[in-house]
């Protein structure tokens, strides 16, 4: 079944999810290929920012879920297939040339690791916010925070993340002097228990 854009299998491999996904790729970056040439085109920034901005955020949707499916050698040949598409067409290389080198040189990263990536940033993200729930030991894609205890310790850090809230409820009052106050006074008279603020330093004498 299909489900926020998840292709779901009755065992959970993400075998079809991913190769749906693959294939979406696929199709988008033939259609931003067809304004790509050797001598003509598009700039080799502009493919590159195709690919990165509109490509590949489309394959590594909810990764935080299926990531699990990219520690296949299968699906890494699959994506390696992709990427090196893209490289071509960003660095104009001849066929022969290696993934790996263009990959190094395009700063880009290979998509198995670009995928765990977003993975644990998604991870770590719903555990600043205290959504990440799980159990003692554990299993499928939550596996991804023992990846990153092995892997990216600090995150298992606490974290100062504040989470963001709105009040609309009011405990001040702004008190804004009459002109000929202003004007001719150098020290305004304040309420008591009150604070004068110049943020645009004119009540300075220098």
């Amino acid at each position: 079944m299909k489900y926020l854009d998840m292709i779901l299998d009755s065992k959970l491999t993400w075998k079809p999810h991913l190769d749906h996904k693959c294939n979406k790729a696929i199709a988008a970056f033939r259609q931003c290929h067809r304004i790509v040439g050797k001598t003509w085109g598009i700039t080799p920034h502009i493919a590159h920012w195709l690919y990165t901005a509109i490509v590949r955020p489309m394959l590594v949707y909810a990764a935080v879920v299926w990531w699990p499916r990219v520690e296949l050698g299968t699906a890494r040949t699959m994506l390696e297939r992709i990427q090196r598409l893209a490289c071509l067409a960003i660095a104009g290389s001849i066929r022969t040339t290696p993934t790996a080198a263009m990959e190094i040189l395009l700063g880009l990263p290979p998509l198995d690791l670009y995928i765990k990536n977003v993975a644990m940033t998604s991870c770590y993200r719903l555990k600043t916010f205290g959504h990440w729930v799980q159990g003692s030991v554990p299993k499928g894609h939550m596996q991804i925070t023992t990846a990153m205890a092995r892997e990216a310790p600090t995150t298992m850090m606490k974290s100062d993340k504040m989470v963001l809230t709105y009040s609309f409820d009011h405990c001040f009052k702004v008190s804004i002097p009459n002109k000929k106050a202003w004007l001719n006074s150098e020290k305004l008279p304040l309420p008591s228990c009150s604070s004068a603020v110049y943020i645009d330093g004119s009540c300075s004498t220098g």
